[in-house]
């Protein structure tokens, strides 16, 4: 995070209150490719991004966006030919507004749920996604927090085994040289790998863990923030349930571009929308000294 960027909510509040927030607006980015859906979740992805990285997150948003919306727009615009607003006659093909619009939205769909997901592994530590699972499913949490510590360690390894072949002189040579070395450079990191699992699960049996009511300790208290912003969450669940069962979520694009049809855009659909944009709202916008003042 950059320095003098006001950490989000959801930097302080429990593992299970943030895992409710991230379930909501990936399943609304998925549920929908509405225009308002896929705006309220585009916007706010962002938003999170810029306040958890600040312009660094702004940038990597911008490298994840640019490609996809470029190749679904191109792609879809390119290969789909429905639809009646003609565009251009291209190629011996139709170039349609609708294919044009369909491809935008699945890009801003597929885009704005990489970037929740992105915000997410910031947001969830080791320490986080132990306390998330450890009481009700104590392997898949050990599981995730190995996997999410491997991949950095397997990383680091890698690097220190290549700088060590480096300072013994056995980089160059040709495209067979090459190929050995890294076979050699793979082997040590595999042997090395495989050592240190052994001495992990050794600690782990001499700690005793599996054993029957075994406890263990947890960095995180469910605080009253946290049962109000969960209540806050399921509310908005609840709204976005109701525009799913009144039909206001639906879009189609082809022939022509049509919201919520056999639906409703009436009071009850700006509702759910509303409702769906103050949960979204609620954790890049609101700061974790709210919670910071409540643990004081």
């Amino acid at each position: 995070m950059e320095e003098g960027m006001n950490k989000s909510i959801l930097e302080d509040v429990h593992p299970w209150t943030c895992f409710l927030y991230f379930v909501l607006v990936i399943g609304c980015a998925m549920v929908s490719l509405s225009p308002v859906y896929l705006l309220v979740t585009a916007v706010f992805s962002r938003l999170l991004s810029y306040r958890l990285e600040g312009r660094a997150g702004a940038v990597r948003d911008l490298r994840v966006s640019v490609p996809v919306y470029f190749l679904m727009s191109v792609l879809n615009l390119l290969f789909t030919h429905k639809g009646n607003t003609v565009l251009v006659h291209a190629f011996g093909q139709v170039l349609t507004l609708e294919a044009l619009l369909y491809g935008l939205a699945a890009a801003t769909l597929l885009s704005s749920v990489i970037i929740w997901f992105l915000n997410m592994g910031i947001l969830f530590s080791q320490e986080k996604l132990v306390a998330l699972f450890s009481r009700h499913a104590r392997v898949l949490g050990l599981t995730f927090s190995m996997i999410f510590r491997y991949i950095p360690l397997l990383r680091r390894r890698s690097e220190a085994i290549r700088e060590g072949q480096r300072c013994l002189g056995r980089t160059g040579g040709g495209p067979v040289t090459a190929f050995r070395q890294f076979g050699k450079s793979l082997s040590i990191l595999l042997s090395w790998s495989l050592e240190s699992s052994l001495e992990t699960a050794d600690a782990m049996t001499a700690r005793g863990y599996g054993l029957p009511g075994r406890t263990s300790f947890q960095l995180f208290r469910f605080r009253r923030t946290d049962g109000l912003l969960c209540l806050a969450f399921a509310g908005a669940g609840a709204l976005v349930l109701a525009g799913i069962l009144t039909g206001s979520y639906r879009a189609l694009y082809y022939p022509v571009l049509q919201l919520a049809p056999g639906g409703s855009l009436g009071p009850a659909a700006a509702v759910t929308y509303l409702g769906l944009t103050g949960a979204a709202l609620l954790p890049p916008l609101g700061r974790g000294e709210l919670i910071r003042k409540e643990e004081a």
